[in-house]
């Protein structure tokens, strides 16, 4: 990815269908999208290695789920 991606400022992006914050007591920017959720994971930065596990599977799950509300049209776009 680093490799045909790169850092952008807000006002460049392009038209955003989802934005998915995470919470982890971090303010995100505003970013104009159809759709938005925060996922309210806490922040495993100084935890343990089986925290981070723990928070990437909860990822794993939540984009899971994302995935079957956008292919049922639970989500509208």
């Amino acid at each position: 990815m680093s490799l045909d991606q790169s850092s952008k400022l807000i006002d460049v992006l392009p038209n955003i269908d989802i934005v998915i914050t995470m919470g982890c007591n971090v303010n995100c920017p505003n970013i104009l999208s159809k759709h938005r959720e925060d996922w309210g994971l806490d922040d495993p930065t100084g935890l343990c290695e089986e925290e981070f596990i723990k928070t990437a599977k909860k990822i794993e799950e939540k984009v899971k789920e994302l995935s079957y509300r956008i292919l049922e049209k639970k989500i509208n776009l």
